[in-house]
């Protein structure tokens, strides 16, 4: 729920991390089912089912404290009828012992000053996010949620450190919704998945609001296998073959190139501000 994080391209570039239930009979797993492992991943970005770009995630190594972060950087062609578009998207989040959203910063180098940021204050009980593009910033604090992963993206490294995971119940969770920076309540649950062929055993982790379903799937090994998103229909799937992964990092290699908002055309901009924040929202110096 990672490159994995939840505007029109913005939005959809937060919303491939990033990133990011159902009932039924279940049983109580005692102890982490999986774990966070340093090292890095390199996987394809699909987009309304077709392939179109690549990501590269890397888990950081877990400082003395038990903190760890999580970097994803990707690339992916927008397929907006007219005007396909080459984004680039940057993130990195910052994770206490006990996998809570210490922070997290995502940018969007393709287009000119749009970035997010979302910083935690547990001791103040506030959760601060900041969104800036088409230059415009909106400003927002809400309550810190009492516990929980904070953000979508932030689903797998807070189950990463859960050592009591009810499987097949629906957890229910209280997450921050980007770009409109509000607190959402979603339905969380989390299922073993293995096949049959599938010798090591792996976990499909879902959240669900009303609007939309976003799903990971993760081994016991700690490796994110694949995501999907509805609405957008985007996700990730992890590239294991050398010609694949060279072809993810050529991708991610090339330089960034802007596209100038004025070469934007209208309807498409109208189309990203119908996305953003309308509360607190402030021109930006």
């Amino acid at each position: 729920m990672r490159h994995a994080v939840k505007i029109g391209l913005l939005a959809a570039g937060l919303g491939v991390l990033a990133w990011w239930g159902w009932s039924g009979n279940f049983v109580f797993r005692q102890g982490a089912l999986f774990g966070m492992p340093q090292g890095e991943g390199w996987y394809s970005v699909s987009i309304a089912g077709k392939p179109m770009g690549y990501s590269h995630r890397v888990v950081g190594p877990e400082a003395q404290d038990g903190s760890f972060s999580v970097r994803e950087s990707s690339v992916a062609t927008i397929p907006i009828p007219g005007f396909p578009l080459s984004v680039r998207l940057e993130s990195e989040a910052s994770y206490d012992s006990s996998g809570r959203l210490k922070g997290a910063a995502f940018t969007v180098p393709s287009l000119p000053g749009a970035k997010a940021s979302i910083v935690a204050d547990p001791r103040g009980g506030k959760l601060s996010s900041s969104v800036s593009a088409l230059g415009r910033l909106w400003e927002k604090e809400v309550p810190l949620p009492k516990e929980g992963p904070v953000l979508v993206s932030g689903v797998v490294p807070w189950l990463s450190r859960q050592r009591e995971i009810p499987l097949g119940k629906v957890m229910l969770v209280s997450l921050l919704e980007l770009p409109q920076a509000e607190l959402r309540q979603a339905e969380l649950t989390v299922t073993d998945d293995t096949t049959e062929s599938e010798e090591v055993q792996v976990y499909r982790i879902t959240v669900r609001t009303d609007s939309w379903e976003a799903s990971e799937w993760v081994d016991a090994k700690g490796r994110l296998l694949r995501q999907s998103l509805s609405g957008i229909e985007a996700g990730l799937t992890l590239l294991e073959g050398e010609a694949s992964v060279g072809l993810a990092k050529e991708a991610l290699a090339r330089p960034v190139r802007e596209v100038p908002l004025d070469k934007i055309p209208k309807g498409v901009m109208d189309l990203l501000g119908r996305y953003l924040p309308g509360a607190q929202g402030k021109a930006d110096d």
